[in-house]
């Protein structure tokens, strides 16, 4: 019986991951370069707190020659952009990568994507804490506003439609990774 359980909720888990459907069409070198982050949503209590104080992240993405990605987002507090950095090890489909340490388990997946915008989904469990789901919209243009409708759909597709941010818009940190 204890065997049927933990199979149903291991069916069940890989169920709702089944639901996070990658973007098709997904290329990692139209994905890297530089990018804002002009809307998020996020479960995260951590992130949660800081969606009055924070304004438009930056994220740089960088293709490793393994095919793994390394993503760097930056966040302005106060006056300085603080930086956060992981690296994501390559599935075998294309656009949904994972990261794992003594700390805890990260899943992403890019859902949708071309050259000016991309929306990203990343589930983590972290030891001690309930897991945590976000979504970004990570667009090179600033306001992200041609594709602020798409990622709204998507927010509300995935139940994070009451935990969007949009937070005020500053190239700071953008400007910092490009210069």
């Amino acid at each position: 019986m204890e065997a049927a359980l933990l199979s149903l909720v291991a069916f069940c888990m890989l169920g709702v991951q089944a639901d996070v459907e990658v973007d098709p069409n997904f290329d990692l070198k139209r994905f890297a370069g530089k990018w804002h982050v002009p809307a998020l949503a996020s479960t995260d209590p951590m992130l949660q707190s800081l969606k009055d104080i924070i304004t438009t992240p930056a994220a740089r993405i960088v293709p490793l020659p393994n095919g793994n990605l390394e993503i760097e987002t930056y966040y302005l507090l106060g006056e300085d952009c603080e930086g956060m950095k992981g690296t994501y090890m390559k599935t075998e489909q294309p656009g949904h990568f994972t990261a794992s340490d003594e700390k805890g388990k990260k899943d992403l997946r890019v859902l949708a994507s071309d050259a000016n915008f991309a929306i990203v989904y990343v589930q983590w469990e972290m030891k001690g804490m309930p897991p945590s789901r976000s979504l970004q919209l990570y667009s090179k243009d600033l306001k992200g506003s041609e594709n602020l409708d798409r990622f709204k759909a998507y927010c509300q597709k995935m139940g994070l439609m009451g935990d969007l941010v949009v937070p005020p818009l500053s190239d700071k940190c953008f400007k910092q990774i490009s210069g």
